[in-house]
């Protein structure tokens, strides 16, 4: 993102939101997103670090905030509204880009991206899916149909797709999906990734310390793509909640002095976060195993073998979003992949 590209999308939402032809949900969506962007701290944390996927998270969030505000409020009215609304905003972000991707090299970059963006279902959250994912998540009795009644929501919720991994019954379920609703939050989230970004600047950060690579400037390199990585999440993880700043953002929750950290182990830091496990790389292959187990394997007897398996989009939502949360690298996800599948062969 740059400036001049936030400020055209600001200035186009202000005059497709003045068309006396724009829907009033429309518009309050339109006006709503420019309120945002016109506050200077938002729109320069946007230009400096923000991304395509997080503009148009923010923009369905906002959707979802108008829709309650208009007395929209069953999961299938939601759904419908918002992808409608998210549909719009895309033709005119890319209207935005188009006009100017000849003389910026960003907004041209900027339009390719959006390109491999469509609206997913509102049911999973403010989420967005590239067209890849959307493709088996939108069949055609979906695009047919203009009510999803409550079983198909529920289908394609993440917590359903391990409900049923792990066997959980049914009352269990509810409860602990209705102790987490009470307990996770934006500001205990944001304080795990500030956790991160404080044991990596000390080089204790369990995704990788100096020993684990070959050279002093492999490490280097690595933890200065991690600090970035890391610092990044902040400010999106801020921008979702209007803070000014993502240092605002569980800044008082930190059990650890800074100075304190080198002389810790690994226990001890692992203990001082709230939601990502000691051992995050095992936990993570743990549950590839499970989405493996429940998605392919055993699938397979029943399976039309012309039809290649592979992992449920929800599946790939999880291990996708754990990964960022756990700071799994990307060759560790494809080795962990890979191996559990040459098991299962060799198992055979």
């Amino acid at each position: 993102m740059t400036s001049n590209i936030i400020k055209a999308l600001q200035q186009q939402l202000k005059t497709s939101a003045g068309s006396s032809s724009v829907h009033p949900i429309t518009k309050d969506c339109y006006l709503e997103m420019y309120g945002y962007l016109r506050v200077k701290e938002h729109s320069e944390t946007l230009a400096e670090h923000g991304t395509i996927g997080d503009i148009m998270e923010l923009f369905t969030d906002t959707a979802r905030t108008v829709c309650h505000r208009h007395g929209i409020t069953t999961n299938e009215a939601i759904i419908r509204t918002v992808d409608s609304q998210v549909d719009g905003f895309v033709k005119l972000f890319r209207s935005t880009l188009q006009t100017r991707a000849q003389a910026s090299r960003e907004a041209g970059l900027a339009l390719l991206k959006l390109d491999d963006y469509q609206t997913a279902p509102f049911a999973g959250g403010g989420r967005m899916r590239s067209n890849s994912e959307l493709s088996s998540a939108r069949n055609g009795a979906q695009r047919q149909s203009l009510i999803v009644d409550n079983t198909a929501v529920e289908s394609k919720l993440i917590s359903n797709w391990l409900k049923d991994a792990f066997n959980v019954p049914d009352s269990e379920h509810r409860q602990l999906v209705a102790e987490l609703k009470n307990e996770v939050n934006q500001e205990t989230a944001t304080y795990d990734l500030r956790m991160c970004l404080l044991v990596l600047k000390k080089d204790q950060s369990f995704a990788g310390k100096p020993e684990n690579f070959r050279t002093p400037h492999a490490y280097s390199i690595w933890k200065e793509r991690e600090i970035t990585s890391l610092e990044q999440l902040i400010h999106t993880y801020a921008m979702r909640q209007s803070y000014m700043s993502g240092e605002q953002i569980g800044a008082g929750r930190l059990k650890l002095e800074a100075s304190a950290i080198e002389s810790m182990g690994d226990e001890e830091i692992a203990a001082a976060f709230e939601y990502i496990p000691a051992k995050a790389a095992q936990h993570y292959r743990m549950l590839v195993y499970k989405a493996i187990t429940h998605d392919i394997v055993d699938r397979i007897d029943t399976a039309n073998p012309a039809t290649p398996l592979q992992l449920s989009n929800r599946a790939k939502d999880l291990l996708k979003q754990l990964s960022i949360a756990w700071r799994i690298s990307a060759s560790y996800r494809e080795t962990c992949y890979l191996d559990i599948i040459n098991d299962y062969y060799e198992q055979d």
